[in-house]
């Protein structure tokens, strides 16, 4: 496996354990929250998780998605 898909993999948990919790949110607490925060919250994820990364390239890959679904979290 690539560094490149180990990062894709990351990305892909990231939205979905936050989508995940956005549902459950939603089904068991009756909060309602937008689109926008699943991708900051992800973002936030990626960002910290990139900082345990040992490996230069995958935090380096991290890092740049994290800020892309910051920039795509702020124009939803």
């Amino acid at each position: 496996m690539t560094p490149r898909d180990k990062v894709r993999s990351t990305v892909l948990i990231a939205i979905f354990w936050n989508t995940w919790k956005r549902r459950n949110a939603k089904v068991f607490r009756h909060e309602t929250m937008h689109i926008h925060h699943i991708a900051r919250v992800a973002a936030d994820d990626l960002k910290l998780w990139s900082q345990r990364c040992k490996n230069a390239r995958r935090k380096s890959l991290l890092q740049e998605w994290g800020s892309m679904l910051s920039n795509l979290a702020a124009r939803l």
